[in-house]
């Protein structure tokens, strides 16, 4: 088990070399990790929600979710990660605002699950009454 929790870690950090990413959990892993497809964070927002489908779940965890692992990347700065539930997370972008970031979420059963499941379950959005960040030129002077 614990070496599956290993390999897990070290694909996600591979594929995140050049990024620097921000981190959160919640739970206990003891099962199979399930690797969900990338989400990506649109430039101009600095706040976003991450929201996994309860429905969604159910067809990958029948017998619910014992933890939650999410990673955010971007360019320059690692984002602040808040995993608050294990379907609900809040991801602050720290840095520059004008390149698209990304997410990735690894879930872990509190059942064993098939290899290579792969889920769409995730829905990243701006968070609610999320303004568009400033923009910033050369020394961090607004942009007008």
């Amino acid at each position: 088990m614990f070496a599956r929790l290993v390999f897990a870690l070290l694909a996600v950090s591979a594929a995140r070399a050049q990024y620097s990413c921000g981190e959160g959990s919640k739970g206990y892993p003891t099962s199979q990790p399930v690797q969900l497809e990338r989400k990506y964070m649109d430039p101009g927002y600095r706040n976003y929600s991450v929201d996994l489908n309860p429905n969604d779940v159910n067809r990958y965890c029948p017998d619910g979710l014992e933890a939650t692992f999410i990673w955010a990347c971007d360019y320059d700065y690692a984002p602040q990660v808040k995993v608050i539930t294990l379907t609900h997370a809040e991801v602050y972008r720290t840095g520059s605002v004008l390149y698209e970031g990304y997410i990735d979420t690894i879930l872990y059963c509190a059942s064993s699950v098939a290899d290579d499941v792969r889920g769409s379950v995730v829905r990243v959005v701006p968070a609610q009454n999320a303004a568009p960040a400033p923009r910033v030129g050369v020394a961090g002077m607004p942009v007008y």
